[in-house]
């Protein structure tokens, strides 16, 4: 089941969400007896799974209010980081001094240099989508300057204009002129 979300934190759209499933979970909830068909056909109508509705129903009938209906979203938090400080740490470290190097290390050679910092620490090392959300974070101008210079990351990253004259704005204002 989702999380709820709280009254006072819950966003304008999220209310109006709500609102739309009280409409039509209020008459099921006064309902003694709920089909199969009946619920299958709500929960193709909220966009819901079939659980999710008779869980709904359940809950609004123990509390018939509106925030009851408010439901957040499943699993973590988006961006959440849960490793130790220390190894989130060793983590940066690593990818600031060896990964954004002119060298340009594979991905798999600074897991085996995070693995081999963390041996010697005494850490469990960090799993591989870890350090590769991390990385998929970064500016990706960022890291074309560090790891393949300045010229480079400007002739991909920086807007591309006629010399001498103003800047263009719009793609076909070039045209136009």
């Amino acid at each position: 089941m989702r999380k709820p979300i709280t009254w006072h934190n819950a966003l304008p759209e999220d209310w109006e969400l709500a609102r739309q499933r009280e409409a039509v979970i209020r008459p099921l909830a006064v309902q003694l007896s709920l089909t199969p068909a009946i619920i299958s056909e709500t929960a193709h109508k909220l966009n819901l799974g079939r659980s999710l509705v008779y869980q709904l129903v359940a809950q609004y009938r123990k509390r018939p209010q509106t925030s009851t209906l408010l439901l957040g979203r499943s699993g973590r938090p988006r961006g959440l980081r849960i490793l130790e400080p220390e190894r989130e740490a060793l983590i940066q470290a690593a990818i600031q001094q060896y990964y954004l190097t002119r060298e340009r290390p594979r991905v798999a050679d600074l897991m085996r240099e995070i693995g081999a910092v963390c041996q010697q620490r005494g850490l469990q090392p960090p799993n591989f989508r870890s350090v590769k959300r991390r990385l998929d974070s970064l500016d990706p101008s960022l890291v074309m300057k560090e790891r393949m210079g300045g010229k480079a990351a400007d002739s991909v990253f920086k807007p591309v204009g006629v010399p001498g004259t103003r800047a263009t704005l719009l793609p076909m204002d070039l045209v136009s002129n």
